[in-house]
């Protein structure tokens, strides 16, 4: 893969773990941790996906 989509893509799941975590605090503000725990979830899933995602490229890299 180019290193530059895999660096795009990285930065789309930093920007989407980021985005839910935010909606998810406001979420558990405004209505509680009920409603707002899913966002929890999706964050921690996009974060170990960048984590992944930066694994493999820097992998990539050393190749």
């Amino acid at each position: 893969m180019n290193p530059k989509i895999s660096l795009i893509i990285e930065i789309i799941w930093l920007a989407t773990g980021v985005f839910c975590l935010l909606t998810g605090f406001r979420k558990t503000v405004q209505f509680g941790f009920s409603n707002g725990y899913i966002f929890y979830i999706l964050a921690v899933i996009a974060f170990i996906m960048y984590s992944l995602r930066l694994y493999l490229r820097k992998s990539q890299k050393n190749k």
